[in-house]
């Protein structure tokens, strides 16, 4: 019996050493990891101060009647492109044309008036020295001729009233700028101080926001540096990607004290016409210029607790964890690295939940589109 228990003890043993040697063979090594990666690349760029804010007219103008009349003519389109000078409105023009007539001829008359007091004078002048008229109606002549010479710079503002007027009933653009839609109509008694028409001056054009007045001191700053600093606007939730390049050309003269904010205005050419009044956009205060910043995508950085990190892979294949310093965000989704990378490494995109560091990496390449179009 005690033969049969050493046998099967013996028998156990081996069995167990058999397969803790043939486990130790069916280990394998852990294979590498496949990441995305990205090469960091140096580009010159801005610091900036973004916001948001929203387009105004560079000017608004409102068309109002001056004299009363029935509108004539109407010489824009709604909505259409206006130059200065262009003839937008014309009013009936009768009743002015004959007020001036009247006008001119009544300044006629007195003007004949006093040209006949004026000889009178001149004629009488020498009779009163020979005592031929009394000096009392030497002196109602004088008068008469004065008297006469009001009446003719009265009758001569009068006749001036009436080119005014007259003028008045053809309205003219006094800026270039965008029509809106007519207020009046073709045969609408108009009258005075009838508003009539608006028009908005959009090129050039201004973008107004709002900044925290604590950004001011860097603002002037680089303005004192750089002098005019520049703007860049992008639609806001447009599939317009465009972005455009103005300049900052006012800054309000307080910081309002229930919000602390600081109004500032933009100004844009927008030759174009894309920019337009009281549309939302994203802007950018171009402030202080970096050169050969060091970008890599914003995808690379990880944030944790104990700051920004990023994954390199170095030239055996192993990943390094770097404890980086960002900057600002850049167009194009990429980030501005301060320190921590040097130009030229690559950084995991993507995969970095599976990374520690040490550990082996495969980079997957990037499909390439067959140039044939197959």
């Amino acid at each position: 019996m005690k033969k049969h228990i050493k046998f099967f003890l013996v028998t156990a043993v081996l069995s167990v050493s058999i397969t803790s040697c043939s486990s130790k063979k069916k280990k394998v090594a852990t294979p590498p990891i496949t990441v995305n990666v990205a090469t960091t690349t140096c580009e010159n760029i801005y610091e900036y101060i973004k916001t948001v804010g929203h387009m105004e007219a560079y000017q608004t103008v409102a068309i109002k009647a001056q004299v009363e009349g029935y509108l004539e003519q109407i010489l824009f389109e709604d909505g259409g492109n206006i130059n200065a000078g262009d003839l937008l409105y014309v009013i009936d023009q009768r009743p002015y044309i004959q007020a001036l007539n009247k006008a001119q001829g009544t300044y006629d008359q007195y003007l004949a008036q006093m040209q006949y007091a004026k000889d009178t004078l001149i004629r009488n002048s020498g009779l009163v020295k020979k005592n031929y008229i009394s000096e009392n109606n030497y002196e109602k002549i004088i008068s008469d001729t004065m008297a006469t010479e009001g009446l003719v710079k009265q009758s001569k503002a009068q006749v001036e009233e009436a080119k005014i007027n007259l003028g008045f009933t053809k309205i003219y653009a006094p800026i270039s700028a965008r029509a809106g839609f007519t207020k009046v109509y073709k045969g609408d008694l108009i009258t005075d101080s009838s508003l009539m028409l608006d028009l908005n001056q959009i090129a050039p054009i201004y973008a107004t926001f709002f900044l925290p007045g604590n950004d001011l001191p860097s603002i002037q700053k680089y303005q004192e540096i750089f002098g005019c600093l520049d703007v860049i606007v992008k639609l806001d939730r447009s599939s317009d990607k465009s972005m455009y390049r103005g300049a900052l050309t006012f800054i309000n003269n307080k910081i309002d004290l229930a919000t602390g904010m600081i109004q500032l205005k933009a100004s844009f050419n927008n030759d174009n016409m894309r920019l337009w009044p009281n549309q939302y956009v994203s802007i950018k205060v171009l402030l202080n210029p970096v050169k050969n910043a060091l970008l890599i995508p914003l995808a690379c950085v990880e944030k944790t607790p104990k700051g920004d990190r990023v994954y390199v892979v170095n030239d055996s294949s192993q990943i390094e964890m770097r404890t980086v310093e960002v900057g600002q965000r850049q167009d194009g989704e990429k980030i501005h690295i301060k320190k921590g990378l040097k130009k030229g490494e690559s950084v995991v995109t993507s995969g970095q939940l599976t990374l520690f560091p040490g550990a082996f990496v495969t980079i997957k390449k990037s499909k390439q589109k067959n140039s044939e179009g197959h």
